[in-house]
C-alpha cells in the first residue's frame, strides 16, 4: 500500500500505462485515462512483486496471468 501512495506520474508515453521496479511505481503522465483507468493501473502496480511463491517473485508473465484469472480488465502487456 505504501507505493501505492508514493506513486508519481511519469512522461512514459501513451502506450505504457504505469511500470513498477518493485519498490516505486511510476503512472503515464502522458495516457489519456478515467478514474476507474488510473485505479486499476494503481492495483496492477501494486500486485507486481507482492506474492511470492516458495520465497521467490513470480516472472512477470505469470503475475499478469494471476491478475487476468482475478478478473483484471486492462491488457498490461
Amino acid at each position: 500500500m505504501k507505493r501505492m501512495r508514493r506513486a508519481e506520474l511519469l512522461p512514459v508515453g501513451e502506450e505504457l500505462l504505469g511500470l513498477t521496479d518493485g519498490e516505486s511505481i511510476w503512472i503515464s503522465s502522458e495516457a489519456p485515462m478515467t478514474w476507474d483507468d488510473l485505479v486499476c493501473t494503481l492495483v496492477h502496480e501494486t500486485l507486481h512483486d507482492y506474492c511470492t511463491v516458495r520465497g521467490k517473485t513470480m516472472s512477470c508473465s505469470n503475475e499478469h496471468s494471476c491478475m487476468r484469472g482475478m478478473g483484471e480488465l486492462i491488457n498490461p502487456e
